[in-house]
């Protein structure tokens, strides 16, 4: 088997925590980055007897971010792994409705967090790993948001094309190297977590598209975020990953 590392950012709850949780399971070194301490990760990783390493950081923090992880990877022997990932994961909903009800502020910490953020984590695993001639993948969590205009989803919408945008040009650069990094910009579907309980509780004037998550709940149509996890890891470590550099999960052919 392959010995791996696994960096995953937003892995406190989740999506995060299942894709953290699903790497342990199958054996991988974990990294996760998070503004607050891990709480089950670092058990369920010695129980397996995996390495558990936690960088503390914002993703809205962007002068120290690059730097966090920078320097938690020095401190790591990454030539010893036959395959390096990257997951970037984390990621915010909120503010939801016309950006004129709200603060420049707001709509700055959404793009520093959904945005920024990924292009910071993406170069720092860049710059760390360009040396190796290992395994090396980025897998960017987008939305299928990204891809339609939504009532009241300004930012987060267009901060997910941004992602899928950005991750295609980053894999037009990595193909003229010798050793390419795969990276894919991938839509994970629509997961039961806490921003879909956001979105439920969103007053339907600036979010028109309110009553379709409530039935999605009520009909117990949610994606489980422990089974889209297993999707994701699946396609990551897949021949087939990055093929397109914007995808979808759930019309991959896994």
């Amino acid at each position: 088997m392959p010995k791996t590392l696994t960096i995953v950012t937003g892995a406190s709850r989740g999506l995060g925590y299942a894709l953290a949780e699903e790497s342990i399971g199958a054996g991988d070194s974990i990294v996760t980055v998070q503004r607050t301490e891990p709480q089950n990760l670092p058990k369920l990783a010695a129980k397996s007897h995996c390495s558990f390493k936690w960088v503390k950081a914002d993703m809205a923090d962007l002068a120290s971010l690059s730097p966090a992880l920078t320097h938690a990877l020095k401190e790591i022997d990454l030539t010893t792994f036959d395959r390096l990932f990257l997951i970037n994961n984390a990621g915010k909903v909120n503010p939801i409705g016309p950006i004129d009800i709200f603060y420049a502020d707001d709509l700055v910490d959404i793009m520093n967090v959904n945005y920024c953020a990924v292009v910071l984590l993406t170069q720092a695993f860049l710059f760390a790993t360009k040396q190796l001639s290992s395994d090396r993948r980025i897998l960017n969590i987008s939305s299928g948001a990204g891809r339609r205009s939504v009532v009241g989803w300004a930012m987060y919408s267009s901060t997910k094309a941004a992602v899928d945008r950005f991750s295609a040009s980053v894999a037009l650069d990595e193909k003229r190297k010798t050793h390419p990094v795969r990276i894919a910009s991938v839509a994970p579907g629509v997961v039961d977590t806490d921003m879909q309980s956001s979105l439920r509780d969103t007053d339907e004037n600036i979010f028109p598209d309110r009553e379709r998550y409530l039935v999605l709940k009520a009909e117990e149509k949610l994606q489980n975020p422990k089974e889209t996890a297993k999707k994701l890891l699946n396609y990551l470590k897949s021949e087939d990953f990055g093929l397109e550099p914007i995808a979808d999960i759930r019309t991959l052919n896994l």
